[in-house]
């Protein structure tokens, strides 16, 4: 197996996303807007069949890409006033990643790198 070098932390960017057929088109302009914007793309596709957990994987890329992506599209409404309940660990881990990180304060000013697709 080829090993490929990391791509700079200034340029990653993680997806979030689902990777079923559904899902494929959205998946796939997402890959594209980021590339064609002079970023690389980051999912957990990338480390598939490697043995360390699944999840330990994912935050290993969240930590190496300065921006992210979550589409939360597929997040479904409750109660009365119809509010989504975002339970998705990697939303929560990259949350917490930049929170802890010393720019967290550009996030609080509103310069956040996030994008939430519904």
């Amino acid at each position: 197996m080829t090993v490929r070098p990391l791509p700079a932390y200034e340029k990653s960017v993680f997806i979030n996303c689902p990777f079923d057929s559904e899902y494929r088109d959205l998946l796939l302009a997402n890959v594209f807007s980021v590339f064609a914007h002079g970023f690389v793309p980051r999912t957990a596709r990338e480390t598939e069949g490697h043995p360390e957990p699944r999840f330990s994987r994912i935050l290993a890329i969240i930590a190496a890409s300065k921006y992210s992506i979550h589409d939360l599209s597929r997040s479904k409404g409750e109660g009365d006033e119809n509010l989504a309940r975002i339970s998705h660990r990697e939303v929560r881990a990259d949350w917490n990643r930049r929170k802890k990180r010393s720019d967290y304060a550009q996030v609080e000013k509103g310069e956040s790198s996030w994008s939430f697709l519904e």
